[in-house]
């Protein structure tokens, strides 16, 4: 029998088989440690691959598994959330969350107290600005020619007066003590507004007037309350002789309307009075006042 001479395995890159005789090894100078070297390379890449396939593996870990149920990282859950009132309000509009607000107040009055609270009451300029548009709306909703203090001109001007006027005795409300603190502050926006108040039309019948006296009665009233609080109190910086000035002017403007508010600052600020005017009586029957028509038709 034909003697077979040793052979050589060596195991490829891609796991094929090479046999090598032992006399081919000689021959081809194919040396143990060559042999060797193949085969720790061959085994290192099976090592790289077996090892990429178990990191594999390992990054998939189910939902389920202890170690993410376990996880102390946080878990997005929208079961059971309620919706944040955040998200809710930052999609509506101003007259809206105004709208809501005010329900709130209506149907729970002790709320009121909370929002004034939390709310910052309005400066003096911006409450200016917006009467000032409002009365410019008033003048502006005046029908072109015919009877300028007319029903049809009432008709047509009331709505938006109405809500003028409204406007005019809510803004009294703050700028007023309890909530201003400051007598000067007071003073001025008494002032603007006595001066809007000489401005509003008067109407052929004396039953549409009936609003504009009733509003003349809360501006002297609350001319009267500062008056009779500065006389007790500090002037606290406040410029008497030119506020008596305009008392004077109001009083002048208005028809005598402001008679009361006259009677009371002689009382209380007599020395501040020029000695013209300590003589001085208006009828407070005097229902002309200022001619709104007259103004309206110069300044348009």
């Amino acid at each position: 029998m034909e003697e077979r001479s040793p052979v050589t395995l060596v195991l490829t890159c891609n796991n094929s088989d090479i046999r090598f005789s032992k006399g081919s090894c000689n021959s081809l100078k194919v040396e143990n440690n060559i042999i060797n070297r193949v085969y720790n390379g061959n085994l290192f890449r099976r090592n790289l691959k077996r090892k990429a396939v178990e990191d594999e593996e390992m990054s998939y870990v189910p939902l389920s598994s202890p170690a993410v149920l376990n996880s102390k990282r946080p878990r997005m859950i929208y079961h059971g959330r309620s919706f944040p009132i955040s998200r809710l309000l930052e999609h509506l509009d101003c007259c809206t969350l105004r709208s809501i607000v005010e329900t709130l107040v209506d149907r729970h009055p002790t709320l009121f107290s909370e929002v004034i609270g939390l709310s910052s009451l309005p400066d003096l300029s911006s409450v200016i600005s917006l009467l000032n548009e409002m009365e410019e709306q008033v003048r502006s909703s005046f029908p072109y020619g015919g009877d300028i203090r007319g029903e049809y001109s009432y008709n047509r001007v009331r709505p938006i007066l109405q809500k003028f006027m409204d406007a005019l005795l809510e803004y009294m409300v703050v700028f007023s003590p309890p909530y201003q603190k400051s007598r000067n502050l007071t003073l001025t926006f008494l002032d603007h507004i006595s001066s809007m108040l000489h401005r509003l039309p008067e109407w052929s019948n004396p039953v549409h007037n009936y609003y504009k006296e009733e509003l003349y009665d809360s501006v002297c009233n609350a001319w009267v309350s500062v008056i009779s609080t500065m006389s007790k109190e500090a002037f606290d910086g406040i410029n008497v002789n030119e506020w008596v000035a305009k008392l004077i002017k109001h009083n002048e403007i208005s028809g005598g309307r402001f008679k009361r508010v006259m009677d009371t600052a002689r009382n209380e600020l007599a020395c501040f009075f020029p000695e013209k005017d300590l003589n001085a009586s208006f009828s407070n029957n005097n229902t002309l006042g200022f001619d709104f028509a007259c103004y309206y038709l110069i300044k348009f």
